[in-house]
């Protein structure tokens, strides 16, 4: 090996050049170079153990830290964006080390605190020359001075900064998975920078850009600032991001239009405790060809009207139309009865092609027997489970209208599963609150379930939304 021609000195500076990517091969290529890196293993190992799953203050929990600000001043404790910046100015391997980043928590503990427990002076400078150095910043014709300007006037006033929560994203060549500041939202020169980093991700896919490796990003929300989904819109057309999960989000239209670029790796949407009507999930999913599961959990906004109710015709119709030839999976859920109500009218979801499973509030066929004549009572069933289904699951709160539903439904299954010739299971809820009616009608479609031959999974409360990937697709 011509590596080992070198003396001692040299390789010692190729161990520590390979740090992390290729230390642990390198160390085990032979016994003179285990020897070499041995002096670097404690050091691997602890930047492995801090930063390789990276949320922020993992060090010292909150409420340690609000009795006595000082612990924040500790070496390993990160807090902000600022904060982590200054680490990677200071020690640039670091940034390669990071492949989870919960960004959730960007400078919540340190919200209201003076600077001085807030920041890391003596790292100020590093951090200044850092952005002076910064290439994308100056593609994006942005001045180092006035962007930084921008974080020290948010350090003082003891908040969030978005300009350093964006800077940071420029730093990750290694990370995977992404979880964006719950006070996340676009600014102008932010905004440009998150471009360059987006346009050189997909332009140099495996070149190590920054960003480039993702494949799950989250967005989070707060009680003070609900997650838009057009502010995850830029970050969706990264190369390799397979799936998007928005927490506390809202969507009214969308304010992109049309999106640049299609969002082709993208095969999973979760939604929880979403406000989102169906022109802004339209305007995401036109450009999702690939997507194979898509869930949302419906929860109104606090800040819209108590009387709107939730038009889930119209938005099951927009999710047909954009991705109804190729969705797998789909599961739509109201959180709560008294919190939400759903929009009367009519709906009809055989357009969806290849659904595999579906979950949905038996509220939806109450609003179709609503609208049906008294004569075509039969078209419950072809209207509303595509007949590529083999999983089928209904929320119901056991209201009488669903006792009606029910029965209507599945009414002589054993005729009506003909229709249906991929169902293999279904899951209905029955809420200890249920109606005297509903509960006679499930005992009796039960029966009508498993004499067509299809397995019945009594659900015994209604379901809350917290949603597990049990399934590869």
């Amino acid at each position: 090996m011509e590596l080992l021609h070198f003396p001692n000195e040299l390789l010692e500076t190729v161990a520590e050049y390979v740090l992390p990517e290729g230390f642990e091969s390198l160390a085990l290529t032979c016994k003179r170079m285990h020897a070499v890196c041995a002096p670097f293993i404690e050091y691997h190992n602890r930047l492995r153990r801090q930063f390789q799953d990276f949320y922020y203050y993992k060090t010292n929990p909150s409420q340690l830290v609000k009795s006595n600000p000082a612990l924040l001043l500790l070496p390993d404790t990160i807090s902000s964006a600022f904060n982590l910046i200054g680490r990677i100015a200071m020690e640039p391997v670091v940034a390669r080390y990071i492949q989870h980043a919960d960004f959730n928590h960007d400078s919540r503990i340190t919200k209201g605190l003076s600077r001085q427990y807030a920041t890391d002076n003596s790292r100020e400078e590093a951090v200044m020359k850092m952005l002076a150095d910064s290439s994308d910043l100056k593609q994006a014709g942005l001045d180092w001075k006035e962007y930084y300007a921008a974080i020290e006037e948010d350090l003082n006033a003891a908040r969030y900064s978005q300009h350093a929560a964006a800077f940071a994203l420029t730093l990750l060549p290694h990370l995977k998975t992404l979880q964006l500041p719950r006070w996340w939202k676009p600014q102008t020169a932010p905004d440009k920078l998150i471009d360059i980093i987006i346009s050189k991700a997909r332009n140099a896919p495996g070149s190590g850009s920054s960003l480039a490796a993702v494949t799950s990003l989250v967005g989070n929300g707060c009680a003070e600032n609900r997650f838009d989904l057009d502010w995850a819109r830029p970050l969706l057309a990264l190369p390799n991001v397979q799936s998007f999960g928005g927490y506390i989000c809202k969507g009214t239209g969308g304010s992109y239009g049309n999106a640049p670029f299609e969002y082709a790796a993208l095969e999973n949407i979760s939604l929880i405790d979403a406000s989102i009507d169906e022109a802004a999930i339209a305007s995401v999913l036109q450009c999702t060809p690939n997507l194979k599961t898509f869930r949302c959990l419906y929860a109104r906004a606090e800040d819209s009207d108590p009387q709107q109710g939730w038009d889930l015709c119209q938005f099951l119709l927009a999710i047909e139309q954009n991705v109804g030839n190729h969705l797998i999976d789909l599961s739509l859920l109201v959180d709560a009865e008294d919190h939400v109500s759903i929009t009367p009218g009519k709906v009809s979801i055989c357009g969806f092609q290849r659904l595999q499973r579906l979950e949905l509030p038996f509220k939806i066929a109450v609003c179709n027997l609503t609208a049906v004549t008294p004569t075509s009572p039969e078209s419950l069933i072809s209207d509303i489970i595509p007949a590529s289904v083999s999983q089928l699951s209904f929320v119901s709160h056991g209201t009488s209208d669903e006792a009606k539903a029910l029965e209507v439904m599945f009414h002589d299954f054993f005729a009506k599963k003909s229709q249906l010739p991929a169902l293999q299971e279904i899951h209905l809820t029955l809420p200890m609150e249920a109606t005297d009616s509903y509960k006679e009608h499930f005992v009796t479609v039960s029966a009508e379930i498993e004499r067509a031959g299809v397995k019945l999974v009594e659900e015994p409360f209604i379901q809350s939304a917290t949603w597990e990937d049990d399934e590869n697709e």
